[in-house]
């Protein structure tokens, strides 16, 4: 960590700017066994003491630099108890390192969220993002995570039980400070159509197959949903398709119109047909 230092306290500095201000106001000379001189020097001692002393108080601010026991104070906002014998560098140093570090930030609040199990993935949006938003004001853009009756894991727009878990989870007393005002907006699901080929082993069952195939394409739209930064890919498709009990290979993969998202969209699957040859 580079040393910082925020307040200059420079000896010689302070002397020659205090003496030079001195002469300014009397618009004397001083010498240096003036008596005035004297007095200066030690107005200028104290002063250079004081900035130390300023320095100080400015670093227990920061954890980065606090010393015991504002380090401590520090440690107990953010979570972590000093260890038996433990110095303040070796302190300082598990405080940075703990997951709690950020508390209070963006980052904090999205990584708070975001492991919740029924969040798959978060647009978090301040005013330096959209003006628009009064201040102090915090958008959430949360993708819920959701499971079907056959097992599919997918994303999809969050609900009101939704946002109350979320609430309750960051104005807790032991997280996060306490003032920006949380609201919501739902992220947009983008659909996906096209049209896929595939060639069957011989002998393969027809329902069978079907089930097997829809299951494949489901399952990889489900994961693709999760996250608004998922980008379509045919040839990954076409991977999952192939997996597929009873499907000997994928003759084609066609999807002509793939939407572009914006920031708060998120790809699901739309109208998929699946040709049998």
């Amino acid at each position: 960590m580079s040393e910082i230092q925020f307040i200059a306290n420079d000896p010689e500095a302070i002397l020659s700017e205090t003496i030079a201000t001195y002469q300014q106001a009397t618009g004397e000379t001083l010498h240096p066994a003036d008596p005035e001189r004297i007095l200066i020097d030690v107005m200028a001692y104290r002063e250079s003491i004081l900035r130390a002393r300023i320095e100080i108080l400015m670093r227990q601010n920061f954890v980065q630099y606090a010393t015991a026991p504002a380090l401590d104070n520090w440690g107990v906002l953010l979570g972590v108890s000093r260890n038996a014998g433990e110095t303040d560098d070796e302190y300082r140093a598990r405080i940075l390192n703990s997951t709690h570090n950020a508390i209070g930030t963006e980052e904090a609040y999205r990584q708070r969220i975001l492991s919740l199990p029924e969040v798959s993935d978060l647009i978090i949006t301040r005013k330096s993002d959209e003006p628009t938003l009064p201040p102090g004001v915090i958008r959430l853009t949360p993708l819920r995570r959701m499971i079907s009756q056959d097992g599919v894991t997918f994303g999809s727009v969050h609900s009101p039980e939704l946002e109350q878990i979320i609430l309750n989870d960051i104005q807790a007393d032991n997280f996060g400070v306490v003032g920006p005002v949380f609201i919501f907006s739902e992220a947009n699901p983008v659909p996906i159509s096209g049209h896929v080929s595939v060639r069957a082993v011989l002998g393969a069952d027809r329902e069978t197959l079907e089930k097997n195939v829809n299951r494949k394409i489901t399952e990889y739209f489900g994961v693709l949903s999760l996250h608004y930064a998922g980008d379509f890919g045919a040839y990954d498709l076409e991977r999952a398709v192939l997996a597929a009990d009873g499907v000997l290979s994928v003759v084609s993969v066609d999807f002509p119109n793939i939407p572009v998202k914006r920031p708060s969209d998120f790809y699901v699957q739309g109208v998929i047909t699946v040709d049998y040859l």
